[in-house]
């Protein structure tokens, strides 16, 4: 029956929440359901683990390579002055030689049945798992996106959202229009997009093309990150680079994957051990 006291705003006092009475089970059940549910958490936790080291492999070659130019054959390539400082000769640009930005607009309330996975900037801090959403929730604009895009977030770019999105093909995958959904050009990988854009010397530059009043809702406009000067390797380079990395970073994402799915499992098995829908001695 219902506890709550309070005309205007219902509420529980302290004293009510101390004597509100429940069942638990005997405490070597307990201990047997902390056991198995300890066991998902270290296999997240070794996971979490995993791809913390293998992004941060594919950072330090990143840095190796394209900040401290250390890359293969740089020996016999010459260095020029540039507004960047000592780049190798050839490699000046701007963003726009590397990525263009796609604005496939949709809007999915249109198709109210529809399932889509849906890249969201809520999704990106929860896990950076799409969620899957009927089209009849999803009540504004958003962008369609595939496996050869690479999201960055233009909104409060002091706080760095860089997501490699695979796209399971099993429904269509948009993202929101806070993200700005980046496409290499000829010649550049994705990989190489996103290990450029997770790099503290991008972030540097493009955290200083923020405008507007207000510190928690500041945004990047699209031309300006495409105007950014910026180094741009030669597609050789890029290739190699691309070829190394490219299984860390896909291992990253099967690591995330199978985060969820152990968070998912755990939350399912918690209710069902504590009310003895399963027995513990089988689970």
């Amino acid at each position: 029956m219902p506890i709550t006291t309070g005309v205007n705003v219902p509420h529980i006092s302290g004293k009510q929440i101390l004597d509100y009475k429940f069942a638990l089970p005997p405490l070597p059940v307990q201990e047997r359901i902390a056991g198995i549910l300890s066991a998902y958490d270290e296999l997240i936790e070794n996971s979490q683990r995993r791809i913390k080291i293998l992004e941060s492999m594919a950072r330090a070659l990143y840095r190796e390579w394209f900040v401290n130019f250390r890359f293969p054959g740089h020996e016999d390539h010459p260095s020029i002055a540039s507004p960047l400082g000592e780049i190798p000769k050839g490699w000046g640009g701007r963003f726009t030689a590397l990525a263009t930005i796609e604005r496939d607009g949709i809007n999915p309330f249109e198709y109210p049945e529809e399932e889509f996975e849906h890249f969201s900037i809520p999704a990106f801090d929860n896990g950076r798992q799409p969620a899957i959403e009927q089209g009849a929730t999803i009540l504004s604009g958003k962008y369609c996106i595939d496996d050869s895009s690479v999201l960055l977030s233009k909104l409060n770019p002091r706080i760095p959202r860089v997501w490699l999105p695979v796209p399971s093909g099993q429904r269509r995958a948009i993202t929101s229009t806070e993200f700005l959904g980046l496409k290499p050009q000829p010649g550049v990988t994705r990989e190489f997009i996103y290990s450029k854009c997770s790099s503290d010397e991008f972030l540097g530059q493009f955290g200083n093309l923020a405008i507007g009043t207000s510190t928690s809702h500041q945004r990047v406009k699209p031309e300006n990150l495409l105007a950014m000067p910026t180094t741009v390797p030669d597609s050789k380079t890029i290739a190699r680079f691309t070829q190394l990395v490219s299984p860390m970073l896909l291992m990253s994402n099967k690591l995330r994957s199978q985060i969820e799915n152990l968070r998912r499992t755990r939350d399912l098995l918690l209710p069902r051990l504590l009310s003895g829908q399963i027995d513990v001695e089988v689970a």
